[in-house]
């Protein structure tokens, strides 16, 4: 009887282009066009990185991925809220693995779509993102305050939800988080550093994580998860279902309402 009424279980993965899977490229299929071939490898980017070989090591039965490249922590929250908060979920015992991003990105709507701004980027800044680094009094540790507001929003939803959440991230803001915002839904109960270091862990076509790194990266939190949260492992699963829906948000122009 109680395996005829047992849940599925549904890994959800917010995150940044790291969450997406970068840098998992098929070079055998590359243009030299970058935008071309960043489309062209988007599966690629999904299928082998670290969400899917998380899911599958935990035996999970699908995962959504919501990672987007170049998204802030805020991104990743309305991306949540607007493609998740929908679904009818009851039939599925949702886990929700947030790895978030580098906290001085923000975002909000541009006309009726969503866009990121990101001010510690190396290429050319926006006037508002210039803005932005010349009024913050220590950028970095001002936006971690913010980080903490969307974590605790984060909390709350997936427990009003019925949601299990657990945090991480690939910037080593993180250990700045741990001393300000104690909480139990950390992966590791300190700061590791999941990103690779290594050049042959990297890809010399974007500097992301490769298929390698990114195995590095799954089995980090996979110790994590073992030693901290080991009631998540189940059988694994090796043909995990999985889909994306990390694309930007954009609201149609008939939900538009001029005040």
């Amino acid at each position: 009887m109680n395996s005829v009424n047992k849940k599925k279980k549904l890994l959800i993965t917010l995150g940044c282009s790291f969450t997406l899977g970068v840098g998992n490229w098929n070079e055998k299929s590359l243009t030299n066009d970058f935008y071309t071939d960043f489309e062209l490898n988007r599966e690629n980017f999904i299928t082998q990185g670290w969400p899917n070989r998380v899911g599958k090591y935990l035996g999970y039965d699908k995962v959504l991925n919501l990672g987007l490249e170049g998204s802030a922590n805020s991104t990743h929250v309305k991306t949540f809220l607007e493609r998740i908060l929908p679904m009818d979920l009851l039939e599925w015992e949702v886990l929700v693995i947030w790895m978030m991003t580098e906290p001085t990105r923000f975002s909000f709507y541009n006309g009726l779509q969503n866009t990121d701004y990101l001010p510690s980027a190396k290429s050319n800044k926006s006037p508002l993102e210039k803005a932005y680094l010349d009024e913050i009094n220590e950028p970095l540790y001002s936006s971690l305050y913010d980080q903490v507001f969307y974590m605790k929003l984060m909390e709350q939803v997936c427990e009003n939800n019925g949601y299990d959440l657990l945090f991480t991230s690939w910037n080593n803001s993180l250990q700045q988080l741990y001393k300000i915002y104690p909480s139990d839904k950390y992966i590791h109960k300190n700061w590791v550093d999941i990103k690779p270091k290594n050049s042959s862990y990297i890809s010399s076509i974007c500097g992301h994580p490769n298929e390698k790194g990114y195995e590095l990266i799954a089995n980090k939190l996979i110790e994590g998860i073992n030693e901290n949260h080991p009631k998540y492992k189940n059988e694994s699963n090796k043909d995990i279902e999985w889909e994306w829906l990390g694309s930007r948000i954009e609201y149609p122009i008939d939900n538009k309402t001029l005040i």
